[in-house]
């Protein structure tokens, strides 16, 4: 048994996890494989230096890189929720695919790094860009297919009253 120094028992965490992926891999339909490293003291840095990642790959690793990782996030949301990790454990456990979380905090920390050299050097204040804004939630939609059967020909539905049909704005058919 490792424990880390939280006291968070890795081999236990990393076998729910690894249980829990590969089962909702599998019933998703989903071509990927997953390792989970330890990487205990492995970053050096104040932040996000986790006890283990989850490194996805495979060849649908894309979709979970759509739309700035939207489904990466939540495959993590779900598999920490769904092994029992608390809220203040979910720092120590790490989820990325083809190093994109990791490139994207090595961007983050170089923008950073800029705006104080900027600070410095000038002794104007910096306004990062807000990343929480509409921009970020964006979706792109234009894969999606209408629908092209019309409601018509979908089975009505029974009235609540009696055994009468009615159409969908209420009147019996």
């Amino acid at each position: 048994m490792t424990m880390n120094p939280q006291g968070m028992d890795l081999d236990a965490v990393s076998l729910a996890l690894q249980r829990f992926l590969d089962g909702l891999i599998a019933h998703g339909g989903f071509k990927l494989k997953i390792e989970i490293k330890r990487t205990a003291g492995q970053f050096e840095r104040d932040y996000e230096n986790p006890d283990l990642v989850v490194a996805f790959d495979g060849a649908d690793a894309n979709l979970l890189l759509e739309n700035r990782a939207e489904l990466l996030r939540s495959f993590e949301q779900v598999a920490m929720e769904a092994v029992g990790l608390d809220h203040d454990s979910h720092e120590r456990v790490f989820f990325d695919c083809q190093d994109y979380r990791q490139l994207r905090i090595q961007e983050l920390g170089l923008a950073a790094q800029a705006a104080a050299d900027r600070v410095k050097r000038t002794g104007v204040p910096y306004k990062f860009a807000s990343s929480s804004g509409a921009a970020d939630k964006t979706a792109d939609y234009s894969r999606l297919r209408r629908p092209t059967t019309p409601l018509s020909r979908f089975p009505r539905h029974p009235d609540e009253v009696g055994s009468e049909w009615c159409d969908s704005r209420g009147r019996r058919a």
